[in-house]
């Protein structure tokens, strides 16, 4: 199709031949629920092997972000929200939440 023969009649075909067909992906199970204790981990450069590779402060999870992949939005302890998102990856569930050594 020409350019000079696009015009409002013709949008949406014009569209399809642009993107195709669009589909509406399903945002994945959340593996963590809202209230959940997390500790997050470090990012590591050349730091010793033996130390450990999360942080020692207890989050909870505030909100669920629904993208793809999910991302989380977290609590500390004093209830203010942490700035920025964090993948499922970056995170792991804690059973009780306890002082990590």
């Amino acid at each position: 199709m020409e350019p000079s023969s696009v015009n409002i009649d013709n949008q949406a075909e014009v569209r399809q031949n642009l993107y195709g067909v669009l589909t509406k992906e399903k945002a994945e199970k959340s593996s963590f629920k809202v209230g959940d204790p997390v500790c997050i981990s470090k990012w590591k450069r050349f730091e010793k092997g033996y130390e450990t590779n999360w942080f020692r402060e207890i989050f909870t999870v505030h909100k669920i972000v629904p993208k793809i992949p999910n991302v989380y939005k977290l609590r500390d302890f004093y209830n203010s929200v942490i700035e920025g998102t964090f993948y499922e990856k970056e995170m792991q569930k804690l059973k009780i939440p306890t002082i990590i050594q």
